[in-house]
């Protein structure tokens, strides 16, 4: 296996939370979700994004609602708590067809991803 990085892919995905920006790198192993902190973007992850982990595992990051690339929530009051923010994370995991994930996020992506564990039951390890 080579050194090279994997290339990273953008996309906007419709959610009922907004225009949620995500970038994905890798396209084979398992599915991994990361999810930033509050007042961050998926911008953290880079250095994962473009390295090699991407040729074992498929990585998906993406911008909460407000932040980085990712529209303003049309519902503040919905997507604006850790429930609404986890709702974002299944909405994308299914928007690219994607049944299974592990979650891995810091500091307010950490809570989001233990928040409400049965709404990642369908679709995360």
């Amino acid at each position: 296996m080579s050194g090279q990085a994997a290339s990273a892919r953008m996309a906007r995905i419709s959610t009922s939370h907004g225009q949620i920006a995500v970038e994905t790198a890798g396209e084979i192993g398992p599915v991994v979700l990361v999810v930033h902190g509050n007042s961050s973007c998926r911008g953290v992850f880079r250095k994962q994004m473009q390295s090699v982990i991407a040729k074992r595992a498929r990585l998906i990051a993406f911008d909460l609602p407000g932040h980085g690339d990712s529209s303003d929530a049309p519902d503040p009051a919905r997507s604006y708590r850790r429930s609404g923010l986890a709702a974002v994370a299944v909405e994308v995991l299914r928007a690219l067809c994607i049944d299974r994930a592990i979650v891995f996020g810091g500091s307010l992506g950490g809570h989001i991803a233990i928040e409400r564990p049965i709404s990642f039951q369908a679709c995360v390890d």
